[in-house]
């Protein structure tokens, strides 16, 4: 999936690919944050080519 990230406030990050992780935060975070409705997090890398390699890896 193709993204562009854009902070509030901050100039957006180039358009890039990411890909859904499984991290322990996705755990702890409900319970650091009790008031959070949803998390989710991506991993991209700089380059396309080195993000398709490791999907293909992985």
């Amino acid at each position: 999936m193709d993204f562009t990230i854009a902070p509030p406030g901050r100039i957006p990050l180039r358009r890039r690919r990411f890909v859904l992780v499984d991290v322990p935060d996705l755990a702890l975070l409900p319970i650091a944050l009790p008031n959070l409705r949803s998390v989710f997090a991506r991993a991209g890398i700089e380059t396309r080519l080195q993000q398709q390699a490791l999907t293909a890896l992985a």
